[in-house]
């Protein structure tokens, strides 16, 4: 008997004849099940909900793009913004897409005149990314890339770069929450901030 009306039953090789969308050979989809009744959940399954290159402000708390010049590639980004807004964010729903890690890898720029200022990314209401750059100086923490030419950089600082993050944190909730925020007191003109090359992916 074919319980899903998928052409296939139990006898045929479909290891749940309860759902359609599950048979041998099937797309496999990010969900926590063996689709392709090959034994293995998830397995070539594409769990990223984010990948945004180039950067898209849709549903962000602030929408802006710029486009910079990071040692002459043209890169879409985040901002620049100076110190207003200090936090932008965004909310994903994962309504029926069981995990039980995230992958999140970004960049985040710190331009011009930061002077023992913090750069931060909160998951959910959690810290799991906290910097700081002194200008002149390049940022703390081992994942920071110094640039040799960055615009706009109106301020004019010796020392450009980001720091270039991947982070595997647990995480179970039906909805994600990244907040980037800065601690940076001054207009665009003196220092500013930004992200891109964000990806997220469920594990």
């Amino acid at each position: 008997m074919d319980g899903d009306s998928d052409g296939l039953t139990a006898c045929d090789g479909d290891c749940d004849d309860t759902d359609p969308e599950a048979w041998p050979g099937a797309p496999e989809r990010c969900n926590g099940r063996d689709d392709d009744c090959n034994g293995l959940i998830d397995d070539g399954a594409d769990c990223r909900i984010v990948d945004d290159l180039p950067a898209d402000g849709e549903g962000w708390s602030d929408t802006e793009i710029t486009t910079v010049t990071v040692d002459g590639e043209l890169v879409d980004v985040h901002g620049m913004w100076g110190n207003m807004p200090s936090v932008v964010e965004k909310t994903w729903r994962l309504d029926d897409m069981p995990h039980a890690e995230v992958e999140i890898a970004f960049r985040y720029y710190a331009i011009d005149s930061w002077d023992t200022e913090s750069a931060s990314l909160l998951v959910d209401g959690i810290t799991v990314f906290s910097e700081t750059r002194v200008y002149h100086s390049p940022g703390t923490g081992d994942d920071w890339v110094t640039v040799g030419s960055f615009t706009p950089a109106p301020w004019g600082a010796a020392v450009q770069g980001y720091w270039d993050k991947v982070l595997v944190i647990p995480h179970t909730a039906d909805a994600i929450t990244l907040s980037f925020q800065t601690g940076i007191n001054q207009g665009e003109s003196d220092e500013s901030w930004g992200f891109s090359h964000l990806r997220v992916t469920l594990l």
